[in-house]
C-alpha cells in the first residue's frame, strides 16, 4: 500500500511538470442579436466562437452598448448585422472610427422592407430602429433565405478555405427553412380565424407571408392610446380571440389588463430566441392553436 501512494505521488509530480498543452482559440465573429447566432452557427458549425451584441433578456430597440460590448465587438473578424436598429447603427459607427477595423457585413440586403403601420399618432416616437421601417425581418421564411445566403457569402469571404463546407452546410439549412415554410403553411390553411393579438408588432413579416393579420397593442414604441384599446377590444370580442401574446422582453401589466378585458389567456412569445429554426416552429404551433380556439 505504501508503494502504491509513493508511486501516485511520483507519477503526479511528473505529469504536473509537464506543459501544458496550448489551447488553440477560435476565431471571434459577432452578430448584433440572438437570432443572427442562429445563422451563423449553422452555417460555420464549430469554426468559429460567436459573440452577440444585445445579450439575452434585452431588446434591441432600447439596448444600449457600453464598454464591455465594445470591447467584446472589436475583438471579432466581422459583425454580421441587419443595420436596422439603433443600437446597430451605434456600433457600426465606432468600428467605423476604432483604430482595429472590424468588417460588416449586412445582412438584410436584398430584403424587402415594410412600412411599420401607426394606429395613433399623438404618440412621440422612442422605439430604437430607423423611422417607418419594420425592424423585424427574420421572423419572414422569404427573409431568411437571404439572410442565410448572405451569412454564407461573409463566411466565405473570411474563410475561403471553408467554401464548401459553408454551401453544404447553407444547401441543408435552406431545406430546413423550406421544411418549416411547408408546415406552416398547413398550420394556417383552415384556421378559423386568421388575426392575432400580440404586444409588441414584431411579426408583420411573418404574418404577411402566411396571409394573418397582426393586431399590435404597442405601437411607435408606446401603450396604446384609449381609443386604439377600445377598438382592439372590439375586434377580439368580435372574432371571439381567446389568447393574445407578449414577447419575454416587456412587461406583463398592461397585457393582463387587456387579457381581462376581453376574458383571454395570455401566452408568452420569444422572437429573439437564439434558436430561430425551433422558435419559429414553436410559434407557429401556438398561434395556430390559438386561431382555433
Amino acid at each position: 500500500m505504501k508503494r502504491l501512494i509513493i508511486l501516485f505521488i511520483l507519477l503526479s509530480f511528473v505529469f504536473g511538470c509537464l506543459p501544458e498543452s496550448k489551447k488553440t482559440e477560435k476565431p471571434v465573429v459577432s452578430v448584433s442579436i440572438l437570432p443572427l447566432m442562429f445563422f451563423v452557427g449553422e452555417i460555420a458549425g464549430d469554426l468559429v466562437d460567436i459573440n452577440v451584441v444585445v445579450p439575452p433578456g434585452s431588446g434591441p430597440e432600447n439596448f444600449e452598448p457600453g464598454p464591455r460590448e465594445i470591447q467584446a465587438l472589436s475583438a471579432s473578424l466581422m459583425l454580421f448585422h441587419f443595420n436596422v436598429f439603433d443600437v446597430e447603427k451605434q456600433v457600426i459607427s465606432r468600428m467605423e472610427t476604432a483604430s482595429r477595423k472590424v468588417l460588416l457585413n449586412d445582412v438584410s440586403v436584398g430584403v424587402g422592407l415594410i412600412q411599420e403601420e401607426h394606429q395613433h399618432e399623438e404618440a412621440e416616437t422612442t422605439h430604437g430602429h430607423a423611422g417607418g421601417v419594420d425592424p423585424h425581418i427574420w421572423s419572414s421564411v422569404k427573409n431568411a433565405r437571404i439572410i442565410a445566403r448572405n451569412v454564407e457569402a461573409g463566411l466565405a469571404s473570411l474563410f475561403p478555405g471553408h467554401k464548401e463546407k459553408f454551401a453544404e452546410n447553407l444547401k441543408k439549412l435552406l431545406r430546413d427553412i423550406d421544411d418549416l415554410d411547408v408546415y406552416a403553411r398547413e398550420k394556417f390553411s383552415k384556421a378559423k380565424r386568421k388575426s392575432f393579438i400580440i404586444f409588441h408588432p414584431a411579426l408583420a413579416y411573418y404574418a404577411a407571408e402566411y396571409g394573418l393579420t397582426q393586431l399590435a397593442l404597442e405601437q411607435d414604441g408606446k401603450s396604446p392610446s384609449a381609443l386604439y384599446m377600445k377598438q382592439l377590444v372590439d375586434i377580439a370580442r368580435k372574432e371571439n380571440i381567446k389568447t393574445v401574446f407578449l414577447q419575454n422582453q416587456f412587461d406583463e401589466n398592461n397585457m393582463n389588463a387587456f387579457a381581462r378585458e376581453i376574458g383571454a389567456k395570455l401566452e408568452k412569445l420569444d422572437p429573439l430566441d437564439g434558436n430561430w429554426l425551433r422558435n419559429m416552429v414553436l410559434m407557429t404551433d401556438l398561434i395556430a392553436i390559438s386561431l382555433n380556439e
